[in-house]
């Protein structure tokens, strides 16, 4: 364990988890925090954060209860901005969550006198898969992850590419996955940059018949 002095580190929680009581670090099982969390491990021992649905703002070992409760759902009755506030009073302390910016805006309003960010964006890396494989390297590497990124940074920033090739890469890659929606994640998870609209149309104008026959 390498401990760094900065920043307050904190991993926006996930929906996959175990069933049962566990330390926070141990309870969440997506792919999607197994690399942060072993970087959070490494470089802050115990002193790091989770944000939960459920529970709000907790330290990674603190013991907590499986939950349902998802920010993506409200009808769940996640935690606000104010239960977070009244369950972990602002630190007024420089903040690393690692999330979107729906989680970043909800603790800037719980914490209003903290200065919270993403500790990507600066580097402008947007897209999440790339904050997991850089979290990824850099523990691999036993490197903290401004120090990576000071090096590496071009390799996670997403390429930019036309519309014909999106289309082409489409028709090449079609087969590995023939959901729209998950071979958007390939497609980002090698690093290229399309929106949502963007990639949805582009997908619906590759003659797919042409793909299948090839």
């Amino acid at each position: 364990m390498h401990l760094v002095n900065k920043s307050m580190f904190i991993l926006a929680c996930s929906s996959r988890k175990n069933k049962g009581e566990y330390e926070a670090r141990n309870l969440y099982t997506g792919n999607s925090l197994a690399s942060p969390i072993k970087y959070a491990n490494h470089f802050y021992g115990d002193e790091w954060y989770i944000l939960s649905a459920e529970y709000g703002v907790i330290k990674s070992n603190t013991v907590v209860k499986d939950y349902d409760t998802s920010f993506s759902h409200p009808e769940s009755n996640p935690v606000t901005s104010n239960k977070i506030a009244s369950l972990f009073p602002d630190p007024k302390t420089d903040v690393e969550l690692v999330g979107g910016k729906n989680y970043i805006k909800m603790l800037q309003e719980a914490w209003p006198e903290s200065n919270i960010k993403n500790p990507f964006v600066d580097y402008g890396i947007s897209y999440q898969g790339m904050w997991r494989r850089a979290l990824k390297e850099a523990y691999n590497n036993k490197t903290e992850i401004h120090t990576w990124l000071s090096v590496h940074r071009d390799k996670y920033v997403p390429k930019k590419l036309t519309d014909q090739e999106v289309k082409d890469w489409i028709y090449v890659n079609y087969n590995l996955n023939k959901n729209m929606i998950k071979l958007a994640h390939i497609f980002r998870d090698a690093g290229y940059s399309c929106d949502e609209h963007r990639w949805e149309r582009l997908y619906k104008e590759v003659p797919i018949d042409l793909v299948t026959s090839n």
